[in-house]
């Protein structure tokens, strides 16, 4: 004979004191997370990312085309008025997310809006051509970085 095995599934219901928060439970457990707090928490550290970006700071850029969404990695040389910033960038190494700054420069201005910062970068490699690379202590395989 086949035992039936019951699966447990995750529910949507809608928060009785306001239609427009969404909570999600799991019938397994009675914790409640509210996901507008996470979301209104999330858009906080964003700002405060955003008002503490400097000269000299690591930025990862959006670029939006008409199919796809871009990233790319450069240095803030400067801050201009309208919230745009003057930055240098970086080229990836073909092999996993080394990069390094290309022999001509390549500046470009950038909106605030496109812009999030990236903890400083270490240094690596042995000869001096080498210890030209950067990498970063974050994962960038979310982001389509080039």
């Amino acid at each position: 004979m086949k035992e039936i095995v019951k699966q447990k599934k995750e529910k949507a219901v809608e928060d009785e004191s306001d239609s427009d928060n969404l909570a999600f439970y799991s019938s397994s457990s009675s914790e409640i997370t509210d996901i507008e707090e996470e979301i209104e928490k999330k858009r906080e550290e964003e700002d405060f990312v955003i008002s503490m970006i400097n000269v000299n700071d690591y930025v990862l850029v959006r670029f939006v085309t008409k199919k796809t969404e871009r990233h790319y990695v450069g240095k803030i040389l400067g801050k201009v008025e309208g919230g745009e910033y003057l930055i240098n960038f970086v080229r990836r190494k073909k092999s996993g997310y080394h990069f390094v700054f290309p022999d001509v420069e390549d500046q470009s201005m950038v909106s605030e809006d496109d812009i999030r910062k990236l903890p400083p970068p270490s240094f690596v490699g042995e000869t001096a051509r080498s210890k030209r690379k950067l990498v970063f202590s974050i994962n960038f395989d979310k982001h389509n970085v080039n």
